[in-house]
């Protein structure tokens, strides 16, 4: 079994305390011969920065001599002299040591495990003959050098995520991006690092623009060693099997994957809560199942027991026109599970798929979405990661004019979750939106394991509640401006409550919902009149070899997304107040306590609800959702043509009758 499904191996002050001396002196001075250097950058004519912060410039040399840099001295000059640095330069300072002192740790640990230290050993007494040995020597010296840049660079954006966001969004600095990282042995590529790290450093004016420049240089640095980490993916197996925490603090290691809510700023949003969303009754419970189950995620073992349960639709789809409340869905997922994580404890993050995901360059939408995914496997925190207006992302790869990129993207998500070395955990929800489903690539649509249908404000009710809303806000601003009276036979906001729903037999829908579409009316129909009971497997089995036959992209995937979410219905119970708010009383027990717990309540959730029901429910909603997807196109297509048609006919009218009043 590999390390990496066990415990986290800690990392204590006594470890990193061996390092302090050997931290602090290269921040005190060190000699480095760089090839390229960052008044090379600047001469470039036209530099290009990618995002990871590599710079592809001339590469003019800039000097074959040994040149030193004084870290400290730096910031002294900084200070204008002062021994005390002010706070902004000391947290960078002191996020940058320890950084290193985790790095020299790990790269120690891993000198031992790897059999690196026993070739340097060797080496030593000029024992190394073959060049197999020398090879091995020298990519594992090249491994160990990326560790500790990797290890460093995670430690100071961890530290320094989010740190005085509203402040130094407003500092400008100038970063060109790295001027150059050549691994070679640890101490060549720490000297390198920290030499290019004090160029940059010598160009700021003040301690916050020290901060922020400290905070987007190693932020560079993680996203090149990384880049580069794919070289070394035999040599490093002795790292990336194994899993580190910081003692007292939620600082984690995992291989070559991003440190707990390192490597981008915090997200800020505005709460949204179930009350303040008008209908979509199914997928406000929906949205708050899933916001549940992630609270059973187990950090230790690292698994979910709902993901063991087959009950947990992680990657899900909320769909429906323009302005019917599929965004604020999203939000609702984001605040229900950051209000769960902070009430008990646990590490959170949004990681929003980024805007600008496309890139012009070959292979560079794939990496950077293989980038952001790498976030995701991160086994130290809740993470929700948003991806809306879908169709944009994932576009059908078999349309007109599709971007090479878009393609990559599509290509990238299908290893990402179903690839060989895609896991899932369980402390991970990434829901989708989207207004034009059809609009998104199939094998990618075959991916979601739940589609929510999102209509927005439909009943009466409804309607009501939504105008009130606007009232009591105007009466907010304006007291007594508002003069409308609300109806007797409705309490305000009474059908918008999701969060308190008295049982499992009164909050169950209508279980016999109907095919919509004339095809599938007339399959069903079919199988119906062979005998088969609706309790029978036969008439699902029977069913679905029915629609396969008339629609190819019906799929066993598709099956296997109906019985998650099935099971994930048998699952739909509320979690006991104490277990959101009292870490002792669920999160802290052991994965198998709460998988006990979980199923304690599972099966007193069960009693009364007809399987076959529930079964035929979510299978007819699947179906109904895939056809509606898979028509979609067509049918905006010919609304779009006969609309234009409408249009141009009461265009003629009135051209005529324009052209008669003129006479």
């Amino acid at each position: 079994m590999s390390a990496k499904t066990g415990s986290e191996i800690p990392i204590t002050q006594g470890d990193i305390a061996k390092f302090f001396k050997s931290a602090s002196m290269l921040l005190v001075s060190v000699s480095h011969a760089p090839k390229k250097d960052l008044a090379a950058l600047r001469s470039d004519s036209a530099p290009q920065t990618k995002a990871s912060g590599l710079l592809f410039g001339s590469g003019r040399e800039a000097s074959d001599t040994r040149q030193s840099m004084a870290i400290l001295k730096v910031a002294k000059e900084l200070n204008q002299g002062d021994d005390l640095f002010d706070e902004n330069t000391n947290v960078a300072l002191n996020a940058v040591r320890t950084g290193l002192q985790i790095g020299f740790h790990i790269a120690f640990l891993y000198g031992k495990t790897s059999g690196l230290e026993a070739l340097q050993t060797r080496r030593k007494r000029n024992e190394l003959k073959l060049d197999a040995e020398i090879a091995e020597w020298t990519k594992k010296m090249e491994a160990q050098a990326a560790i500790t840049l990797f290890v460093a660079a995670s430690y100071v954006t961890w530290k320094l995520s989010g740190l005085k966001a509203e402040e130094l969004s407003g500092v400008n600095v100038s970063f060109l991006g790295l001027p150059e990282l050549v691994l070679g042995g640890q101490a060549q590529a720490t000297a390198g690092v920290l030499y290019h790290f004090g160029a940059y450093a010598s160009t700021v004016q003040s301690g916050l623009e020290f901060l922020k420049i400290t905070d987007m240089y190693f932020r560079a640095v993680l996203d090149d060693v990384k880049m580069q980490s794919k070289n070394f993916v035999e040599s490093t197996t002795d790292f990336t099997d194994k899993n580190y925490r910081l003692e007292g603090s939620a600082f984690t290691v995992n291989g070559f994957e991003a440190a707990a809510s390192g490597g981008r700023r915090l997200v800020e949003f505005k709460p949204v809560y179930a009350k303040e969303i008008v209908g979509n009754v199914d997928a406000k419970r929906f949205t708050l199942r899933v916001a549940r189950f992630l609270m059973a995620y187990d950090v230790k073992k690292k698994m979910n027991p709902m993901v063991e349960f087959g009950a947990f639709p992680w990657m899900y789809l909320y769909s429906g026109e323009p302005g019917t409340g599929k965004t604020m869905l999203i939000k609702l997922a984001m605040s229900m599970v950051r209000d769960h994580c902070q009430a008990l404890d646990i590490p959170f993050r949004v990681h929003e798929l980024p805007g600008d995901l496309i890139s012009t360059y070959q292979g560079g939408s794939a990496e950077r979405f293989e980038q952001w995914w790498s976030v995701l496997r991160n086994p130290g925190e809740i993470i929700v990661a948003p991806i809306d207006d879908a169709e944009n992302i994932f576009t059908e790869r078999s349309g007109e004019n599709v971007s090479a990129g878009s393609k990559e993207v599509v290509a990238s998500l299908l290893r990402c979750t179903e690839g060989a070395t895609a896991i899932t955990r369980g402390n991970v929800i990434v829901p989708w939106a989207t207004n034009i489903p059809d609009m998104v690539d199939g094998a990618a649509m075959s991916r979601i394991h739940a589609k929510i249908a999102v209509p927005g404000a439909v009943t009466r009710n409804d309607f009501n509640d939504q105008m009130r809303m606007w009232g009591d806000g105007l009466q907010k601003l304006s007291p007594g401006i508002v003069d409308l009276a609300w109806p007797n036979d409705y309490q305000y906001l009474a059908d918008q409550d999701i969060s308190i729903i008295p049982d499992a037999q009164k909050r169950r829908r209508e279980a016999l919902v109907e095919f919509k579409d004339e095809r599938l009316v007339r399959l069903y129909d079919d199988v119906r009149a062979q005998g088969i009971s609706l309790q029978s497997y036969d008439l699902h089995g029977t069913l679905f070899a029915s629609i396969k036959k008339h629609m190819n992209k019906f799929t066993s995937r598709e099956v296997r997304n109906i019985t998650t979410v099935v099971m994930s219905r048998l699952f739909d119970f509320d979690f006991p107040p104490e277990w959101l708010s009292d870490r002792a009383a669920f999160v802290e027990k052991d994965y198998d306590a709460k998988r006990a717990m979980i199923l304690e309540l599972a099966k007193a959730n069960m009693k009364g609800q007809k399987l076959s029901e529930i079964l035929f429910e979510e299978m007819v909603r699947s179906v109904n959702a895939m056809v509606e997807i898979i028509d979609g196109g067509r049918t905006r297509r010919v609304k779009k043509m006969a609309e234009d048609l409408l249009e141009r006919s009461e265009a003629q009218e009135l051209a005529v009758r324009m052209k008669g009043g003129s006479k």
